[in-house]
């Protein structure tokens, strides 16, 4: 949907945004191991603790489907979308196995309107063919 700029302490961090209707769209070739840190975007209308779900699929097939729960992030903003509140991070690990792996994800069941996520390949793993 969107790549927000996350300001945490003096670092600038890149965040892409999933929807419910929009996914997020990830190829890694495997096998590997990636490290999802998903914040669930808080709105004005959104209080405490919220529970949300992260959905990946590939080619349309469910791969993972993690419930997750989180609270509003202190101390950490988005630089170019002030409307919201970032939540704190969760992590999920998707286990990809050999090959080119094409996985979408995205916000599943919440009342929020979208997740940030962020992905870490094991540096090992970055010359995999």
């Amino acid at each position: 949907d969107r790549i927000v700029t996350a300001k945490i302490k003096e670092n600038l961090v890149a965040y892409f945004v999933a929807s419910k209707e929009r996914a997020v769209q990830l190829r890694v070739i495997g096998p590997t191991k990636v490290q999802v840190s998903a914040r669930l975007n808080y709105d004005q209308r959104m209080k405490g603790e919220q529970k949300y779900a992260l959905s990946i699929t590939e080619g349309g097939t469910p791969v993972l489907q993690k419930m997750l729960q989180t609270t509003k992030s202190v101390g950490m903003s988005y630089e170019d979308w002030r409307e919201v509140v970032p939540g704190k991070p969760n992590t999920v690990f998707l286990a990809v196995p050999s090959g080119e792996h094409t996985y979408q994800i995205s916000l599943g069941e919440s009342v929020g309107r979208s997740v940030s996520l962020k992905f870490s390949i094991p540096k090992k793993d970055l010359k995999n063919e």
